[in-house]
C-alpha cells in the first residue's frame, strides 16, 4: 500500500472511440484493486446504458446518448452536457476512474478544448488510459486518442492496454512501437501492459455471471447446473480465479496512482 496515495482529484479516464476493447472490464478490474487498497474513489460511466451500473449500483451513471440534429441545432452545447457534469464529479472524490463509451472520448476531447485546463490544468491529475486490440480499427482509434491527449493535456500520464482476448501482441513487435512513439506526440513517453486472454472453457459463462469478484467465489457447482460438465467446470473455476487475481487485478493496479503524483 506504499507505493499509492489518497491523491485528491485523481482522475484514471479509460477510453477508445471503439467500442468492444474490454473498457468496461478494464474499470471493473481496477474498481477491485482500489476497493482491496481501501483506497477512497468513484466509478463514472458515461454511456448512453447503464453497463457496469447494472453490476455495482454504487456506480455514477451520466446518460450520454447520440443527439438528433433538431435537438442539436436548437441548442449545440448539449454535446458537452455530459463532459460538465463530469468535470464535477471528479473533484467530489479524491481518486475517479471514469469509463467513456464508445465514441465518448473524441468528445471528451473536443469538451477539453475549451474545458480543459480550466477544469484539469496541464492535466497532471488525470492518467488516461486507452484500450487497444490488433482489430485495424480499434488500434488506430486508441492511437489517435492517446495523441489527441495530449494535445489537451501536456503533463497527463497515459498508457496503452494491450488487450490480447481477441489475438495475442507479439512481443517487440517493431511496428507497434514505432506507431507508438509517434502517438507520443509531444508528451511524456506511452506506457504499456498486456491483458492476457482468459482461456478458461467457461468464461463466456463466468463474465455474463455478475462481478467479476464474486464469481470467482462461486463453487464450480453453479456452472454445473448451467449444463457444463463436471470437469471443465472445475477447472474453470480455478483458472479462473488465478487469472483474475494475477492477470487482471494485478496488472491493473500499477495504474493506479503513484506516490508524488498529484
Amino acid at each position: 500500500m506504499a507505493n499509492f496515495i489518497n491523491s485528491p482529484s485523481h482522475c484514471v479516464v479509460i477510453g477508445n472511440d471503439k467500442g468492444g476493447v474490454a473498457k468496461d472490464l478494464t474499470a471493473e478490474g481496477l474498481k477491485i484493486a482500489l476497493g482491496r487498497l481501501e483506497l477512497d474513489h468513484q466509478l463514472i460511466e458515461l454511456e448512453s446504458q447503464k453497463r457496469l451500473g447494472v453490476l455495482y449500483p454504487d456506480t455514477v451513471f451520466i446518460k450520454a446518448t447520440a443527439i438528433g440534429a433538431d435537438e442539436l441545432y436548437a441548442n449545440p452545447d448539449l454535446v458537452f452536457e455530459p463532459m460538465d457534469q463530469l468535470s464535477v464529479l471528479v473533484r467530489s472524490k479524491p481518486i475517479s476512474v471514469v469509463c467513456l463509451g464508445a465514441n465518448l472520448t473524441s468528445g471528451f476531447l473536443r469538451w477539453a478544448e475549451t474545458n480543459g485546463s480550466r477544469c484539469f490544468g496541464d492535466g497532471a491529475g488525470l492518467h488516461f488510459v486507452c484500450l487497444l486490440t490488433m482489430n485495424r480499427a480499434a488500434l488506430a482509434a486508441g492511437l489517435e486518442n492517446l495523441f489527441d491527449f495530449t494535445a489537451q493535456f501536456p503533463a497527463a500520464r497515459r498508457t496503452a492496454v494491450l488487450n490480447e482476448f481477441a489475438a495475442p501482441f507479439v512481443d517487440g513487435d517493431r511496428n507497434l512501437a514505432k506507431r507508438l512513439r509517434e502517438a507520443q506526440g509531444s508528451g511524456e513517453p506511452i506506457e504499456t501492459l498486456k491483458l492476457t486472454r482468459m482461456a478458461a472453457p467457461a468464461w463466456g459463462y463466468l463474465q455474463n455471471l455478475g462481478p467479476l469478484a464474486d464469481v470467482a467465489k462461486m463453487p464450480a457447482q453453479r456452472l454445473i447446473d448451467l449444463g457444463l460438465p463436471e470437469g471443465p467446470a472445475i477447472r474453470s473455476m480455478a483458472m479462473f480465479e488465478k487469472w483474475l487475481e494475477n492477470e487482471l487485478v494485478a496488472p491493473l493496479s500499477t495504474l493506479l496512482p503513484r506516490a508524488g503524483e498529484q
